[in-house]
């Protein structure tokens, strides 16, 4: 690894700049920072980066006699956060017994879900618990701040994530009667199971041998992939499974709604499942081909089928170090690059490492110059398990590393660039009126950009009412022009007749819309997904955009008639801290700016009053 070239030119010495892979010597010592709870045993599964930059990590620690759930945050720069738990750290003993978190989300609001197994007598169950940003438990939700899910003899979860109604997913496996089943439980924002999954929020799923879930993704249409590792065929393979919003098996996905990659005669595990924004799917973890445990992505269509267009019929696999790459994690960046993480045996000792692939799943040789790295912490084993890209292309990893008594939570952050976006957006959205739909958006600043494909998403497979076909997928509806560079805020407006909403979606006249931003080099980029309200000349408060936002956000109204308005935000306590609109306004679609100046972060609401009609929404500012 070359840190330093030193170049003699009239007598000045110079550094060539850090390249992608390099350590970040702005964070901890050297890139490295190892937390130590003076207990025997502390390990980072999970790590997770906040809006604000701070880096949240979460796992296991042993306290006294037994293990707690783990929570630590860190400053940017790597030093612990004195304003959360203790120090930095929070730990919590569930049950009374050993509890192991495994996986962390992070809420809208700034709440913070650990997941994992807890121990409950004789048995260890699914279990999550929710945390105050300051990292003290949150004693409304579930019991004292903590659900546990029994499920089975013994369960785990692997995974947690959150949909855009805050509802919590769990992903892990179950001890059944005779054998392990993948497991997916929905709860409700407060920790109660939801009846209408599966009847009482728990779905089981037999493939026929041990079956493993160790991660879940959500797809807009309320569906969800679940994978991890089947040894229905003998031996552990890929296994992905596709549930509908209800809890129930997609039929109409791969196989009878199952995918198992099987290889050769040697252990494959899927340990991370990730959608890009057309929703083809990836898998990360390990494949055993050739004599040799492999670092493997592997990507889908969204029909399950291999994507040929990636890798080798799909799969990309590389021996990175030797005979054992062990992924467990995997991140995609904005420019459609694919980070995969996890720990390699280099010369006998088990390291941090980490590998990123270009689009079609080539190394990417402007990352290290090879691709890949290993990151060595201490004299022992460092074992990684989890990835997290920064929004300036910074890869954050965590783990644990060890000697020959205790282990410590480690966390390494290398030098990245996930590309820069063209195009900065400042406000999108919108609203439908009769078959008719207006979207507006404001950038802040645009470099390179060629313009806007206008898409919208029809995620009901019987179709519109009009034509009976199968719409499955983003359509393209217009085009607009962009302004090429400039650092001028510009503003664009897109009108157009379009079908009625989606049958799916008629009970509540919503439909999706995104922009497909359009650079002069032919690479794209995709804005946040917009759900548009039916709003045929009535009144309505149709959100503010962006949610979350710092410092300002655009909100958007629809009066029927002229009236008398008032726009108000207030604090979660009830105080009135600003009035944004106070007067005489005509009927019409009306958008104003929110400049939350001098307001600490957090989540405020805001009321919208025309006449007798009143309506309140919700947005989060990040400070």
């Amino acid at each position: 690894m070359k840190k330093w070239v030193m170049a003699l030119f009239l007598g000045i010495a110079s550094p060539v700049l850090a390249q992608d892979g390099d350590l970040d010597d702005k964070f901890g010592s050297g890139g490295i920072v190892v937390t130590d709870l003076k207990g025997a045993s502390e390990w980072g599964r999970s790590v997770k980066i906040q809006p604000d930059g701070r880096i949240l990590v979460g796992g296991y620690a042993m306290v006294e006699e037994n293990q707690d759930f783990l929570l630590i945050r860190y400053l940017e720069d790597g030093t612990l956060d004195d304003s959360f738990g203790i120090s930095g750290i929070a730990t919590t003993d569930i049950a009374g017994g050993a509890d192991y978190g495994y996986s962390v989300a992070l809420l809208p609001d700034g709440m913070i879900l650990l997941a994992g197994e807890v121990q409950t007598g004789e048995s260890y169950h699914m279990a999550v618990a929710r945390y105050h940003d300051d990292g003290t438990i949150d004693s409304t939700f579930g019991t004292d701040g903590v659900v546990i899910v029994p499920v089975g003899n013994s369960s785990a979860a692997w995974s947690v994530v959150t949909d855009e109604n805050d509802y919590i997913w769990l992903a892990g496996q179950a001890v059944m009667l005779e054998s392990n089943d993948m497991v997916v439980v929905r709860l409700k924002p407060s920790g109660e199971p939801d009846p209408d999954f599966d009847s009482d929020g728990i779905a089981t799923f037999d493939l026929g041998g041990n079956d493993v879930a160790w991660s879940i993704a959500l797809l807009s249409d309320g569906s969800f992939l679940a994978a991890g590792y089947t040894n229905l065929k003998g031996t552990d393979d890929f296994a992905l499974i596709k549930g509908n919003s209800e809890g129930r098996i997609d039929e109409g996905f791969g196989d009878l709604g199952s995918v198992i990659l099987e290889s050769n005669d040697g252990t494959d595990r899927c340990r991370a499942v990730r959608l890009d924004f057309e929703n083809h799917i990836y898998l990360g973890g390990t494949l055993f081909e050739d004599g040799k445990y492999k670092a493997a992505v592997i990507r889908l269509l969204s029909d399950g089928k291999a994507d040929d267009t990636f890798g080798i019929k799909g799969i990309a696999s590389y021996s990175l170090f030797g005979d054992y790459e062990n992924g467990y994690d995997l991140e995609l960046q904005a420019d459609g690059k694919t980070v995969w993480a996890g720990h390699s045996r280099v010369e006998g000792t088990w390291t941090f490492s980490i590998m990123r692939l270009k689009e079609g799943g080539a190394l990417d040789l402007d990352f290290y110059d090879s691709g890949y790295r290993s990151v060595p912490i201490g004299t022992g084993q460092s074992i990684g398990f989890s990835v997290e890209v920064q929004d300036d292309g910074n890869i954050v990893m965590a783990g644990y590393q060890s000697d020959a008594e205790t282990q410590d939570v480690a966390v390494a952050r290398m030098m990245g660039s996930s590309g820069p976006l063209p195009v900065e957006l400042s406000s999108f959205t919108g609203y439908l009126s009769g078959n008719q739909v207006y979207l507006s958006w404001t950038t802040k600043s645009e470099s390179n950009n060629y313009g806007w494909e206008v898409q919208r998403f029809h995620p009901d497979p019987e179709g519109p009412e009009e034509t009976g076909s199968q719409e499955t997928e983003w359509k393209t509806i217009g085009f607009v022009a962009g302004n090429g560079t400039t650092n001028v805020s510009k503003s664009y407006s897109f009108q157009s007749q379009i079908m009625v909403p989606e049958r799916s979606r008629r009970a509540t006249h919503q439909s999706l819309f995104r922009l497909k931003q359009l650079d002069l080099d032919g690479s794209v980029s995709y804005s946040q997904i917009l759900s548009v309200n039916d709003v045929p000349g009535g009144f309505q408060l149709l959100g503010n955009y962006p949610n979350p936002f710092n410092p300002t956000t655009v909100i958007s109204y629809q009066l029927s008639e002229n009236s008398k308005v008032t726009l108000q935000v207030y604090d979660v306590m009830g105080r009135l801290v600003a009035t944004v609109v106070d007067g005489n306004l005509e009927a019409g679609f009306h958008q104003t700016v929110f400049p939350a100046t001098g307001l600490s972060g957090g989540v405020y609401f805001y009321t919208l009053r025309a006449g007798n009609q009143t309506q309140t929404g919700r947005m989060l500012l990040l400070k």
